[in-house]
């Protein structure tokens, strides 16, 4: 489940779960769309709550709760990206989508387990300061060739003109 393309489209990535003696275990995997290879583990990630890869062959994605996290394509242990801040009312750091330019990542900022998405809102973070930058009301963004965040606000689908370089 929760597909998503590597930036030449060549891979998709996905997660799947393997039993094991104690449970289940989650994989973060890739595939070549092309078919031949089997699919290749990337990591063991809990339940995924959306994933990117980016250009620099980067996959940043987020799990239930907390923050996000950051792991090599090619594979390899993964780095927390971000933390929550409880004393902002934070649970986590959802649905990540990387910049075109591979500099940032545009996510979710949810209060809860099961969240109201009129409360959720959005931040992009740049990831070579670790900088975050409240961007306001809105889930689920996305950052299209027009120069426009897309995005729900409150039900309601959004689409803001956005700078990556000045996030305005």
């Amino acid at each position: 489940h929760s597909p998503f393309f590597s930036p030449d489209g060549q891979w998709i990535g996905f997660q799947t779960s393997i039993p094991t003696k104690e449970g289940e275990v989650g994989l973060l995997r890739k595939v070549l769309i092309a078919g031949g290879a089997p699919p290749t583990t990337v990591c063991e990630a809990a339940l995924l709550y959306g994933a990117s890869w980016g250009v620099g062959d980067t996959i940043v994605y987020a799990i239930s709760d907390g923050g996000l996290w950051r792991v090599p394509a090619a594979g390899g242990v993964p780095e927390v990206l971000t933390t929550v801040d409880p004393k902002q009312g934070e649970y986590s750091h959802r649905l990540p989508h990387f910049l075109p330019d591979g500099k940032g990542v545009i996510f979710t900022i949810t209060s809860s387990y099961l969240p109201k998405w009129e409360e959720a809102r959005l931040a992009h973070l740049t990831l070579s300061t670790g900088e975050r930058y409240d961007l306001g009301p809105g889930a689920d963004a996305r950052y299209v060739s027009s120069g426009h965040l897309v995005f729900t606000r409150s039900g309601t689908l959004v689409a803001a003109p956005f700078n990556a370089s000045t996030r305005d």
